[in-house]
C-alpha cells in the first residue's frame, strides 16, 4: 500500500498496526487486492454493511440516490441500491 504524501513510512505503519489493534486485522486492508475486493459492486462486506442498525445505512443511500435521481436512470441497481420505483416493484411482487 502506497504510504500516503507528507508521511515517514514508519509512521504510517505505526499507525496501521494501532488501527489493527483497535478493529482487528481482518478490517484492515493493507493490500491492493484486498481494497479492490471491499470497492467493488458485489463485495462480501455489501451485506454487512447494509444490515446492520435496521438497515439505516441502506435506508439513507436510497434516500439520496431518490433525491439526486428520481427518474432512477443513473446506475440503477449499483452496490444493490436501486431505484424507488424498483423498489416498489420488488415488494408488491413479494
Amino acid at each position: 500500500m502506497a504510504t500516503p504524501p507528507g508521511v515517514s513510512a514508519k509512521t504510517f505503519q505505526a499507525a496501521i498496526k494501532k488501527y489493527q489493534d483497535a478493529i482487528g486485522k481482518e478490517w484492515v486492508f493493507t493490500e491492493e487486492d484486498d481494497v479492490n475486493l471491499y470497492r467493488g459492486a458485489n463485495s462480501p462486506f455489501q451485506g454487512e454493511v447494509y444490515s446492520c442498525n435496521n438497515h439505516s445505512f441502506m435506508r439513507f443511500n436510497e434516500t439520496i440516490k431518490d433525491a439526486i435521481d428520481p427518474n432512477g436512470i443513473l446506475f440503477a441497481g449499483r452496490c444493490g441500491i436501486w431505484p424507488k420505483r424498483e423498489r416498489e416493484e420488488r415488494e408488491n411482487t413479494k
